[in-house]
């Protein structure tokens, strides 16, 4: 078995254990832009994200590596991640090598078993029933001791004492299945050969007969023949399932079998969807998704989800948050990206453009009401804050928990006016890493996924309030007096009672009060003494 990164080069020839199609020779060596499974001429290889580079080429004649749980192994993870997008998005799937589609196969996802499919059911049976061996073993000794009293009647001469017919000597019952039973020799050999070649650890008691090396390699030959002669002799659920999972095992080195099966892959150049498919079905709720992904300009939203408000004073009500993931492994490459940034900020205008004045009785203004979503003050002309980020992979396996903001907090604050935080211009986007070997594990339903769905928006919620905290004093004044306020429009948020007024801590420029007396912007708004105002904890 082979493993082996994208985009990392190699000074081996992968076209050796890959298509030639999926290779691509540089200066330096050979690489592939793929990632995946594929089955070249019973080269069983791995390609795994740029982000697992603790991976070193490993070929299947190198033992350096074993897996104690194959099916749970990241090579393994990553081919059930795409195998389940593929049928997720059964249109986008192709059956030939292309760069323009997001998943390449040489089968039917949705039907067909691959090479590695076959080898979990076996190791599954086994997983399940570690110990068919010897429980068919016992049941021989016991059906050994018993009777056979057709035999005994057919064999033996009977003493007959008045009405009774007693025979001294009673004929056993012979093996209904022998120790050397040949379908579980055929099926302990072939988990033997399986753990060789693919360096797995599969437990098996030595006490079992295994066919082993070059006697495996003869034995072989003649399996499929052996399986399709003993077929008719099984009848429990268990021997059968072991028989079919072993005929799909030997088809694929069998003679007779079609030759389009000695060659597999489940591939995609485009990883960077199934990241965000990934994320996206973790955080999005269907709601919000189903309203606003879609934009009218044709823009389309990778995330949004609706959470608590930001603002202290208005927790019990919610507001958007919208994301873009990002499948970089360097986030200050991001943080140059002056498109990515740019669109994101779109993106949050979109949603507001989308939800400020919808028709009544739409399905938006409903879903805004019934999820008390707060967006726009229109006495004040403000808006309220859309949480804004982007998430990237992060494939460090001391990382404990499932989401962290990048070293050194990096973030985006774009504005018109830097003083207004309730303004439509204002923007700011955060950045976080998202633990890649988690989220590949929840995405196939291996953890508490709600849970992991709790701390994430919880994380996001929190990172925003620190930041905005951080560019922002904000205060809860009860009640407002307008005469003494001149300039509301996004500086103000007002909802239901609740008055929240901002102001920026590194804003410097002199605001002019409606008395004409020019002030420091920490003095900018007097109130009266009936006015009480208290600062916020983010």
């Amino acid at each position: 078995m082979n493993i082996i990164i994208e985009h990392k080069t190699y000074d081996f020839d992968l076209r050796k254990i890959l298509p030639k199609e999926l290779c691509k020779r540089t200066s330096k060596g050979w690489k592939t832009e793929f990632l995946g499974y594929s089955n070249y001429n019973q080269n069983i290889t791995f390609i795994l994200p740029k982000t697992f580079d603790e991976y070193e080429f490993l070929d299947f004649l190198n033992e350096s590596r074993i897996f104690t749980d194959f099916e749970l192994s990241w090579p393994v993870t990553v081919y059930k991640v795409l195998k389940k997008y593929a049928k997720k998005n059964q249109d986008q799937t192709q059956l030939y090598f292309t760069n323009t589609h997001e998943i390449i196969s040489s089968f039917n996802v949705k039907s067909d078993y691959t090479l590695i499919d076959t080898i979990f059911n076996l190791l599954n049976v086994h997983k399940n029933n570690p110990y068919i061996y010897f429980k068919e073993y016992e049941y021989n000794k016991k059906s050994n001791k018993k009777q056979s009293w057709k035999k005994t009647i057919k064999k033996e001469f009977p003493l007959i004492e008045n009405d009774s017919i007693i025979y001294p000597e009673t004929i056993n019952n012979n093996s209904i299945i022998s120790f050397e039973d040949l379908l579980l020799k055929i099926y302990y050999s072939t988990l033997h050969k399986i753990s060789v070649d693919l360096n797995i650890n599969i437990e098996l008691n030595e006490n079992i007969p295994i066919v082993k090396n070059h006697q495996m390699k003869i034995f072989e030959k003649k399996i499929l023949k052996i399986l399709k002669q003993i077929k008719g002799n099984y009848f429990s659920d268990l021997h059968k399932k072991i028989h079919y999972f072993l005929t799909q095992y030997y088809n694929f080195f069998g003679t007779n079998s079609n030759k389009k099966l000695n060659n597999e892959f489940l591939l995609t150049s485009n990883f960077e969807l199934i990241f965000e498919d990934m994320v996206d079905e973790l955080i999005s709720d269907m709601e919000s998704v189903k309203l606003l992904k879609y934009h009218n300009d044709g823009k389309v939203l990778d995330h949004i989800y609706y959470d608590s408000s930001i603002l202290p004073g208005l927790n019990q009500y919610n507001s958007f948050y919208i994301g873009d993931s990002k499948y970089y492994t360097d986030v200050n490459d991001l943080h140059k990206s002056t498109k990515s940034i740019f669109k994101q900020y779109t993106y949050a205008l979109n949603v507001l453009n989308q939800c400020i004045n919808p028709e009544k009785n739409s399905p938006i203004s409903k879903f805004l009401v019934d999820k008390k979503l707060l967006l726009v003050d229109k006495k004040n002309r403000s808006y309220h804050p859309i949480v804004n980020f982007f998430i990237l992979p992060n494939n460090n396996d001391s990382l404990i928990s499932i989401i962290e903001q990048t070293n050194s907090p990096i973030y985006n604050f774009s504005y018109h006016y830097r003083e207004r935080a309730f303004d439509r211009s204002t923007h700011v986007i955060l950045y976080f890493k998202i633990n890649l070997q988690k989220l590949l594990n929840l995405y196939l339903g291996i953890g508490n996924v709600n849970e992991k769905r709790k701390k994430i928006k919880k994380f996001i919620r929190e990172s925003a309030v620190a930041q905005y905290k951080e560019l922002y004093k904000f205060k809860k004044i009860h009640p407002i007096n307008t005469k003494k306020i001149k300039e509301k429009d996004g500086l103000l948020f007002s909802y239901n009672g609740v008055n929240i007024l901002c102001q920026n801590k590194t804003y410097n420029r002199n605001i002019q009060h409606e008395s004409g007396e020019v002030r420091h912007p920490k003095r900018a708004y007097q109130y009266s003494r009936k006015t009480r105002c208290s600062n916020f904890n983010g």
